[in-house]
């Protein structure tokens, strides 16, 4: 049985003309420890967060997280995810964290 498209819909061809295109959800700990690597394995805290930020929140070419981002009143960045998904790779000793510095573990 073939469904035909609602008369106010732009149908699959409308949809991408209009340039929609998929975007894939990674997780967060994923994004983290891609964007260790490429920082060369360590990075200080408020630089891995806003590169994370940049790169999967905000540009996010195909591939986006969900991450909350916020400014502490010390002025440093500081995100609720962030500091589980850090917690979770610390655990799984995927990262070592020592105060606001972060890196892989034998980089």
């Amino acid at each position: 049985m073939v469904i035909p498209p609602l008369s106010n819909s732009p149908g699959v061809l409308g949809l991408l003309a209009m340039g929609y295109t998929s975007v894939r959800y990674i997780s967060l700990m994923e994004a983290v420890e891609r964007v260790l690597r490429d920082l060369g394995g360590s990075a200080d805290l408020d630089t891995l967060l806003r590169e994370v930020w940049r790169r999967y929140v905000e540009h996010g070419d195909g591939e986006k997280v969900v991450m909350r981002l916020y400014r502490h009143p010390s002025g440093r960045l500081w995100s609720p995810d962030a500091e589980e998904a850090l917690r979770v790779l610390e655990a799984a000793g995927v990262i070592v964290k020592r105060g606001r510095w972060v890196a892989l573990r034998g980089a």
